[in-house]
């Protein structure tokens, strides 16, 4: 399928023929994937991360139909799906849990939770929980399952379309989008809730940011607390250097892994931390990165701590740390040393979050073993997916990892650099007629 909008267009058409034109033109949104440089599982501990958008994206190409029935078809996996937006609004609001078990969506295909579900969302959070009817036609070059956030990318798109859609009923189609009425906070809060609920893991805010905001000229330096962007962590300049994806191909699913017994340990060592300690103000292992590596990890040997515990929070506190450092390196040009600061990344997350798996592993030795690899670590939820390796020149660090690790692990890499892309956008037609991709909004001003 070649994704311009011709080529959208006309995919849209064969899945979904004769339809009707009477919604207007076809809607469009798209939602890059993510990688992250370093920060990890530090979002849902309101710690500090380092996202960039990725060039790969979801499309969702979409009409009004009238009524609340939502018709998607996935070109990708050639797969339909159907969801009714009033009576999954109807069945969350007698059980606010509907929605986020596995088997709440057995008689249709389980991915159209990632579409109806943020559409439900949305109209439901807004005021609006009838109409919202439409057909969808969904493609992406995100690689699923692989640690670049595919199923965000989706929730994000079908965001951005939801709004979209919303807005259809009271402005011209025709009209570019309002600032005023697409408030960054707000479609960020509707794509991570939304993300959250039908998806059954309540994870960070890192993704959705990310995908929502992503620029091309460096990754961003996420407060999660603040949700505010402090600076940019630049690129390297020289030509052939840069971050290497490298996918196991080992699917990962959080909800099926151990992801949220993780979260739940660093909540109760802030909460162990917050009586210990009434007057630090404690309520996030971020509060004790704050006081610096040395401090943090003092406060935490005076807790009463399982071992699990203690190294949850260990990692937890470090490697905030290590984002201030990384972002220090970058500044000063610096780069064998936040090479150095990836490699005691993925030791803190192998070793003390325990969210790797030999594939992981072999694909960070795989690219350590190149002269041309300054460092490598896991990168995403873990427990499979992607690693991410910085480079002084990518393609012989991609040269060499290919058959090392189909050495190491008797399976297929998938390596690929990682090229900065846009955030989310939303195709808008001007008053020439003419059909455009406009950013969604631009970064969230750090005021």
């Amino acid at each position: 399928m070649l994704l311009t909008m011709e080529g959208l267009t006309r995919a849209f058409e064969v899945a979904f023929p004769g339809g009707s034109s009477s919604g207007g033109p076809l809607g469009m949104a798209a939602a890059p994937g993510r990688a992250n440089i370093i920060g990890e599982h530090t979002d849902y501990q309101e710690g500090f991360v380092t996202p960039f958008s990725l060039e790969e994206r979801c499309y969702l190409v979409y009409r009004p139909t009238g009524g609340t029935r939502v018709r998607a078809y996935a070109a990708d996996l050639d797969e339909r799906g159907e969801a009714d937006l009033a009576d999954m609004a109807r069945k969350r609001g007698t059980d606010p849990l509907w929605g986020s078990q596995p088997d709440d969506f057995t008689e249709t295909s389980s991915w159209i939770r990632y579409v109806a579900g943020p559409m439900e969302w949305v109209r439901t959070a807004l005021g609006r929980p009838e109409g919202g009817g439409c057909d969808v036609l969904i493609t992406s070059t995100v690689p699923l399952g692989g640690g670049v956030s595919s199923s965000s990318a989706l929730s994000v798109a079908a965001t951005v379309a939801a709004r979209d859609l919303l807005l259809r009923e009271t402005t011209p189609v025709s009209a570019p989008p309002q600032n005023g009425k697409r408030k960054k906070i707000e479609m960020l809060t509707l794509a991570c809730e939304a993300e959250w609920h039908y998806s059954g893991v309540r994870g960070g805010i890192m993704d959705q940011f990310a995908s929502l905001n992503g620029r091309r000229d460096g990754a961003l330096v996420l407060d999660c607390r603040t949700r505010r962007v402090s600076t940019l962590v630049p690129f390297p300049a020289e030509k052939d250097a840069g971050y290497l994806i490298i996918n196991t191909n080992v699917k990962h699913s959080l909800v099926d892994s151990p992801y949220a017994k993780r979260r739940e340990a660093c909540e109760r060592v802030a909460k162990k931390a917050a009586l210990k300690f009434p007057a630090s103000k404690i309520t996030h292992l971020r509060d004790l990165s704050d006081l610096g590596a040395d401090e943090g990890l003092a406060l935490l040997g005076q807790l009463d701590l399982t071992d699990e515990e203690r190294k949850r929070a260990t990692h937890g506190v470090l490697e905030n740390c290590r984002v201030a450092k990384a972002v220090a390196c970058a500044d000063r040009g610096d780069w064998p040393a936040f090479g150095e600061l990836l490699d005691e990344a993925h030791a803190s997350l192998r070793d003390l979050y325990e969210v790797s798996c030999p594939e992981l592993d072999a694909a960070c030795q795989s690219a350590k073993e190149s002269p041309f690899c300054l460092g490598a670590r896991l990168m995403g939820g873990g427990f499979g997916g992607c690693a991410i390796a910085l480079c002084t020149d990518l393609q012989k660090v991609a040269d060499h990892v290919t058959p090392r690790y189909k050495h190491l692990t008797e399976r297929d890499a998938t390596v690929f650099p990682a090229r900065p892309g846009p955030g989310a956008q939303l195709r808008v037609i001007g008053d020439d007629g003419q059909a455009t991709w406009v950013p969604v909004f631009d970064v969230i001003p750090d005021e």
